[in-house]
């Protein structure tokens, strides 16, 4: 009968319709979840150069932290060794003042 025929058609429009939406719906979904991905690749592209950076952070801390290490050792071991020296170095008897001028201190040109 033309009303199963209308009813019948009517319901597959519906039906194409639904599908229709479910299909937008789907792709919609299907581009978020490659921005998704995308996102997480990004992050964990940032996460392992932040790795990296952070790593090569630390080696260069502990190649400062020796290198003060080793300054800090060279120093004791100058200061040290200035001690000793000045320990072992007879004391001079107090130089002299020297006269203010070369005239002050000259013979001839004090008159005598």
């Amino acid at each position: 009968s033309k009303a199963a025929a209308v009813r019948a058609t009517m319901e597959l429009n519906a039906t194409r319709a639904s599908a229709h939406a479910l299909w937008s719906t789907m792709t919609t979904q299907d581009r978020r979840l490659d921005e998704l991905r995308a996102e997480v690749h990004r992050l964990r592209l940032h996460a392992r150069a932040r790795e990296h950076a952070l790593q090569s952070a630390l080696r260069l801390l502990e190649i400062a932290t020796a290198e003060k290490r080793d300054l800090a050792h060279a120093l004791k071991r100058e200061t040290d060794g200035a001690r000793r020296r000045e320990a072992t170095t007879p004391q001079r008897e107090p130089r002299r003042r020297r006269a203010a001028s070369l005239k002050e201190g000259c013979p001839r040109c004090r008159g005598l």
